[in-house]
């Protein structure tokens, strides 16, 4: 109550000093108006970033490689996309500080703005990522047809670690697995007793996975596999589906 009473003397003050310019009123709705646009191209710009970060996750099955153990950990923390991370905390704050200069998210705390602003985030980042628009702008991208932000999903989408494979099942036989990983190259996959499932081994060909192993001129001995879902190639084989034996 005093902090109004206080700010109220000031303006009142500044009143009988003749100090108080009178603006038009198209300067307020110019301002208000491109402050709105502001806010709406900030948003709009944090919700593609968040959602593109959201589907390099699930592209190269980055949040699945702590099932595999402290191997996965270690491969966890070098494929983090850090940059993105980064992106995505100071488009958070920025557009945290536009929306902060407008009445409705003047008087609201700090940590209760940011809290609906991260949970629109995540809403919309689940919602576009479940219609497919980021997997049609990589492919766009592996085939050089998409301009600006091309590089971004072809330096993201495919994992560029060596002991890192994820890709889809062409073939199965016995112990051993054909991989058409997400740059297009094959590779042959040997299982041994000591590979780890931790979602199981129900392979099916056209299954997508993610397999630990350093990859020496296209063959991997697995450490670790894991599915991460049925792949566009499912049972696209001429005589069904392949499993696993």
């Amino acid at each position: 109550m005093e902090k109004y009473k206080s700010i109220k003397d000031a303006v009142l003050k500044k009143i009988s000093a003749n100090k108080i310019e009178m603006k038009p009123r198209w300067v307020f709705i110019l301002k208000s108006t491109l402050g709105i646009l502001a806010v709406f191209i900030l948003g709009v710009i944090f919700l593609y970033i968040s959602s593109f970060t959201l589907f390099v996750f699930n592209q190269n099955g980055i949040a699945s490689t702590p099932r595999f153990g402290f191997i996965g950990l270690a491969v966890l923390f070098k494929t983090l996309p850090w940059l993105l991370l980064i992106l995505v905390i100071v488009f958070l704050f920025s557009l945290e500080a536009l929306i902060k200069r407008y009445s409705f998210g003047y008087r609201n705390p700090l940590l209760y703005s940011l809290g609906v602003i991260v949970l629109l985030a995540i809403l919309g980042s689940i919602l576009i990522s479940t219609s497919e628009f980021h997997e049609r702008l990589f492919e766009k991208a592996r085939e050089r047809r998409l301009p600006l932000v091309g590089y971004w999903y072809r330096e993201y989408g495919i994992p560029k670690l060596e002991h890192t494979q994820v890709g889809i099942i062409k073939d199965i036989n016995d112990d051993e697995l054909v991989l058409v990983g997400l740059n297009g190259e094959e590779i042959s996959i040997k299982i041994s007793d000591d590979t780890v499932f931790p979602k199981g081994r129900d392979l099916v060909s056209g299954d997508k996975i993610m397999v630990i192993g350093e990859n020496e001129d296209g063959f991997v001995e697995a450490q670790g596999l894991l599915i991460m879902g049925p792949g566009k190639m499912r049972g696209s084989s001429p005589s069904g589906p392949q499993r696993l034996k």
